[in-house]
């Protein structure tokens, strides 16, 4: 601006039409350059502003999810023990119930000892169930588990079981048969 009254009091007193024209391209100029050197300032303050709120937003996010991870694994530690505890209760409950099945076991085989050393019939009758019966049939006329669960309305473990026990129950029978006629 003072350039531009420098040039009119270098006139004499009567500036000329290019004269004003001069001034008004000077002043175009100088507040064409204000103009974006203000622009250019106010786009950087909101990038600013923006990339700082950006930050601490992402701070803030970054110390909520540790704090919900550090609350995780506490959670996870607790269930986790909870879970060894009740394991460890069944395995020890099952550790009795094996025990209690080997003495059942073993004053059952004592009992039929003693039976066959008096020549006695067996203490107890064998009692089978029919349903087994027309299982261990069936899987020996060679049918498929699946098959014989369905029809009779068995799981095809159950099937599995009943076959395998037979199978346990025969090979029982004749590893003691010859024990038995010596």
């Amino acid at each position: 601006m003072m350039l531009a009254f420098f040039i009119l009091a270098a006139t004499d007193g009567k500036p000329t039409f290019q004269q004003y024209l001069w001034l008004a391209g000077l002043v175009l100029i100088v507040g064409s350059l204000a103009w974006m050197s203000m622009r250019r300032g106010r786009r950087n303050q909101p990038e600013r502003r923006t990339s700082l709120h950006a930050e601490k937003h992402n701070e803030r996010l970054e110390k909520q999810a540790r704090q919900d991870i550090d609350e995780l694994m506490v959670r996870l530690e607790e269930v986790s023990r909870e879970i060894c505890g009740k394991v460890d209760t069944r395995f020890v409950r099952l550790e009795q119930v094996i025990a209690e099945a080997d003495q059942k076991l073993a004053a059952l085989k004592a009992a039929v000892r003693r039976q066959d050393a008096n020549g006695d019939s067996p203490p107890f009758p064998a009692a089978i169930d029919p349903k087994h019966l027309e299982v261990c049939r069936r899987f020996n006329e060679g049918q498929a588990v699946v098959a014989i669960a369905r029809d009779m309305g068995l799981a095809p473990g159950e099937i599995e079981l009943i076959v395998s026990l037979e199978r346990s129950r025969k090979a029982a029978d004749a590893a003691d048969a010859p024990k038995l006629r010596t």
